[in-house]
């Protein structure tokens, strides 16, 4: 394509461009060709741009749209760059942006534009192509993410899931999904080793069919079925043991299969009793054992189990994605880092490198520019040539320059912050890093000026959400959109909405909409929402919930009764959005009070009715269990992104590894010296040809101990093989797969290590390679500070600070925990509830830091009592509970009676005339299977003032069942 078309001269007259002959051609064109005039309007379009943009037809486009900038670009800006770009080059080819359907949904497309201009030389139109590259994109940002695991593979290739997830919190989403959506589910390693305890597991499998050696044959080799590694979607199979449906989703990071979610042990009703005998006898089970234990599996129609499965395999989506983007953020910064540092190398890299760079001499003359500095700039290099440094610098007065130079003199390398101002009068921030060589006598200073307007914005983002962990975040613009991909959460919004039945939307606090609603009902989106006070009522309604970080709110709506409920996501204390459902009902609401309700909103009665027996129906256990996964989901959600977030504070500490010169140029060498970076050149053998006095202050080596000798000989004996196989690889036909950044630790001349971080590169057109190392000892120290912070901290807030026993919150947290596991494997369980007598009394008489006193004694006798899988808790004031796992109520009581001699032992009275003794009652139970939390609380709590009515002092349990 030519630079510029000048309009066809006809008789020596200006004419419009002649396209008759070409317009069957442009009409019938799969691709978009359009004509626009330089003030923003169409002048002509084809049918294929109509299409593109959703218009039903040329002169509908052409009529409808009155602003180029607004209505074809997603973006405004992109109008703007891609005139600059034609005034600069006369065309623009394949310049992909996002544009604007009619509909205002965005699409991805590429854009091939050339300027026509008149005899005159004045612009008269632009003439274009465009085609939707959405799937490309796609596909490029598919191709990248698998590029990048397979050029830069893990390091070691040993990462692991517990590597990248908690597996306590995992535990938690995984309980909270089973009982939400009725499956049996577990995680393991790709090779089926158990990562997490088995969630909802029916006896049926457990207890009968893998207790013999065929039937847990069977289950192998149909778990081994559903492990296999699928990135597109569930596996979801029959097992060959009785039939039951099970399905497995794959969690990958960077293409590596790490683990596997698998759900299952439930039935559809296509199963007959005399297989199930049949299969008992083949596996040599009991035949009426069996086909009881297999009555009690639940039963699921296969639509509904699917529908599971696919809720799971969104979930397991999210987490490979989550964990991946933490493994690589890193690797992609340190990769864009070091791709800039080699481009000092060559003096192409000089003229090309991104920064700016400008010579100036002894007088502040400036004798060079490379181009970055004059697109910044907007100055022509000849026009930045007959300027002085000052001029572009107004942060730095000419008076200024004589010290600068003694002071670059005297350190060979300043660093500092400025500004700069364009041509057209603009100001931008940089960061300046100056150094300086000598030729002929003569002094020269160079300068690598950075605008870090982005990094200045990004930095501000950064302070304001990043905070640490006791601390709320500030005040910022942090939106949920900034830490999440919308469609990834639409997709998983939408099948947990489907696995579950209940409506979902995830909103701002203020209540405004980012998700589209998932699974809404007729009646709340056509009646109750269609009326103004009906919508009035569900927005005060849905204000209200979600408001809890700390866990859901739960209650019926301001409208029609139905139920609704709410989790925070929140980043660092920051609420920035709720997760909320809802929209199902139980069977307490009556036909005349929804009637009623109808005629308050102005709906019509007998269709508002009908609507609202089409909402489901759901027990409120049911949806309390619903509510509780969504809250699981939502704090992994908070939890991510929190991490997210932290990780970037300690990738923007590290300091970039500066520019590296030719070593057969003095001016590229004095660069090398000087750039405050330690940096190597290493030849092809591996011997160390040049270092800066950087790499003598990082390893203590003086340059002559450095230089003739071996690169390894510097190099941890645990990093050689990795260093010279790297080396190797870097000169060979698979060079791409090399490593370019990596950490590793050097061997300093006093024998301690210095943790390193590297990049490294060859020099174009030699075998030689430059290579630039950071000291990241002290971040490494400091992020191992910050663990231990972490530890302490939250051991803190699970320990009461008086008797040094957990707190009265970490003990319902404990034993919902443990009664999980009496349910799961039938092992008994007893709980202690301790009160001291007397104590109001006591503390009235002896004061309160006697009672305190009392207080730690006892929980010190008490810490002493207990054996390494005992725990014990203050549960408040003067109480005490002690769980007793694996324990029978009669070994429970030979406990109690230990406790309460030693505490005897210690004495406690008031010493006053009435002699205040301190003594102890206790009430003692074994829970009941299936028994519910509170009333095992409740039942134990009765036992321990059953004790007190009885005289204190004393003991008082159940018979044991």
């Amino acid at each position: 394509m030519p630079r510029t078309t000048p309009l066809r001269e006809s008789g020596g007259h200006t004419s419009q461009p002649d396209l008759g002959e070409y317009h069957d051609l442009l009409m019938n064109a799969p691709i978009g060709v359009f004509t626009a005039t330089p003030e923003g309007r169409l002048r002509s379009v084809n049918p294929a741009m109509a299409r593109l943009h959703g218009y039903d037809s040329p002169d509908q486009m052409i009529r409808s749209i009155t602003d180029i900038d607004s209505q074809i670009y997603a973006d405004p800006s992109e109008r703007t760059e891609i005139r600059r770009l034609l005034e600069m080059h006369d065309q623009v080819v394949n310049h992909d942006c996002q544009m604007l359907r009619r509909d205002g949904s965005t699409f991805w497309g590429s854009v091939t534009i050339r300027t026509v201009r008149g005899l005159d030389g004045h612009i008269d139109c632009y003439q274009g192509f465009a085609t939707d590259v959405t799937h490309r994109k796609q596909m490029e940002e598919m191709l990248q993410k698998r590029l990048v695991a397979l050029t830069q593979p893990m390091e070691g290739g040993t990462i692991a899931f517990e590597d990248l997830f908690n597996i306590k919190e995992i535990q938690r989403i995984q309980d909270d999904f089973a009982r939400a959506t009725g499956v049996a589910s577990i995680i393991t390693r790709p090779d089926g080793t158990h990562l997490t305890a088995p969630s909802n597991a029916t006896f049926f499998c457990n207890g009968m069919v893998r207790k013999t050696e065929k039937g847990r044959r069977y289950c192998d080799i149909s778990d081994a079925t559903v492990r296999r590694c699928n990135p597109y979607g569930p596996i979801v199979k029959t097992c060959p043991s009785a039939g039951l449906w099970k399905a497995g989703a794959s969690i990958m990071v960077g293409g590596r299969h790490i683990a596997n979610w698998l759900i299952g042990q439930v039935r559809d009703e296509t199963q007959t009793e005399e297989q199930m005998r049949a299969y008992a006898r083949e596996i040599g089970a009991d035949e009426e054992a069996f086909l009881k234990a297999f009555l009690e599996v639940p039963v699921m129609p296969r639509e509904k189990f699917e529908r599971i499965a696919q809720a799971l395999f969104s979930i397991a989506n999210q987490l490979s994605s989550s964990a991946y983007q933490n493994v690589q953020q890193m690797r992609v910064i340190a990769e864009r880092q070091h791709l800039e540092e080699t481009l000092f190398i060559t003096q192409f890299a000089m003229d090309q490198a991104p920064d700016n760079i400008i010579w100036a001499d002894d007088q502040g003359n400036l004798i060079y520019a490379n181009d970055a500095a004059c697109t910044s700039l907007g100055y022509t290099r000849e026009e930045l040539l007959k300027m002085k440094l000052f001029e572009i610098d107004p942060n730095f007065p000419a008076e200024e320059w004589e010290r600068h130079k003694i002071n670059l003199k005297k350190h060979g390398r300043v660093t500092f912050e400025s500004r700069h101002r364009t041509k057209d009068g603009r100001f931008f921030p940089v960061e300046v890093t100056t150094t300086y060589f000598e030729y002929k006598g003569r002094f020269h200073g160079i300068g690598f000026d950075r605008d870090i307007t982005e990094r200045k914005r990004t930095e501000e983002a950064l302070q304001r959400r990043i905070i640490a962990l006791t601390q709320p975040l500030e005040d910022s613009a942090i939106e949920f959109e900034d830490l999440f991909s919308i469609v990834e959460i639409q997709h998983i919004q939408d099948d947990f909405a489907k696995a579950t039945g209940v409506a979902s939307l995830i909103t701002r606090p203020d209540g405004a909409p980012i998700t589209a609603p998932s699974n809404f009902t007729y009646l709340c989106r056509e009646f109750v929402r269609k009326t103004e006070k009906g919508r009035l009522k569900c927005a005060e309604s849905d204000a209200k919930i979600g408001q809890q970080p700390g866990g859901i709110i739960m209650q019926s709506c301001l409208s029609a009764g139905l139920w609704n409920a709410g989790a925070s996501i929140t980043v660092g204390g920051r609420h920035i959005a709720n997760w909320l459902i809802g929209q199902v009902r139980e069977e307490t609401q009556t036909q005349e009070q929804m009637r009623a309700y109808a005629r308050e909103i102005g709906a019509d009665e007998e269709a508002f009715l009908k609507a609202f027996l089409e909402v489901p129906i759901m027990p409120r256990g049911k949806f309390e269990q619903i509510a509780q996964a969504l809250f699981t989901l939502a704090k992994q959600l908070s939890a991510t992104a929190y991490q997210n977030v932290q990780q970037a504070r300690f990738i923007a500490e590290r300091r970039r590894a500066e520019e590296a010169l030719r070593e057969s140029e003095i001016r590229y060498q004095s660069i090398f010296e000087n750039t405050g970076t330690a940096m190597l050149i290493i030849e092809e053998d591996m011997t160390v040809s040049l270092s800066n006095s950087e790499f003598e202050k990082l390893t203590g080596y003086s340059q002559h101990d450095l230089e003739g000798k071996k690169w390894p000989e510097f190099v941890d004996k645990s990093d050689v093989e990795r260093m010279i196989r790297q080396h190797h690889l870097r000169r060979g036909p698979d060079a791409r797969l090399a490593d370019r950044s990596y950490e590793f630790r050097l061997v300093h001349q006093d024998g301690h290590r210095v943790d390193v971080f590297l990049t490294a590169d060859i020099i174009p057109g030699t075998k030689k390679t430059v290579v630039s190392c950071i000291d990241i000892s002290e971040r490494n120290r400091m992020i191992e500070a910050l663990k231990e912070s972490e530890r302490k901290y939250r051991e803190l807030s699970i320990i009461d600070g008086l008797t040094q026993l957990f707190n009265s919150r970490h003990f319902f947290d404990q034993l919902k925990r443990e009664i999980s596991r009496v349910n799961r494997y039938g092992v008994p369980m007893t709980l202690i509830l301790l009160d001291l007598d007397n104590f109001k009394a006591f503390n009235d008489t002896c004061g309160h830091v006697e009672g305190d006193r009392a207080l730690t004694q006892l929980g010190q006798v008490i810490k002493r009592c207990l054996r390494s899988a005992d725990s014990a808790y203050r549960y408040g004031g003067e109480e005490f509970t002690i769980l007793l796992p694996m324990t029978k109520s009669a070994d429970g009581v030979v406990m109690a009676e230990r406790i309460k001699a030693e505490f005897e032992k210690e004495g406690l009275s008031s010493g006053s005339g009435d002699h205040l003794r301190l003594t102890v009652s206790m009430g003692l139970g074994q829970y009941r299977p299936k028994e519910d939390l509170k009333a095992f609380v409740h039942r134990v709590d009765q036992l321990m003032y059953q004790a007190k009515r009885e005289g204190k002092d004393r003991i008082c349990s159940e018979p044991e069942r």
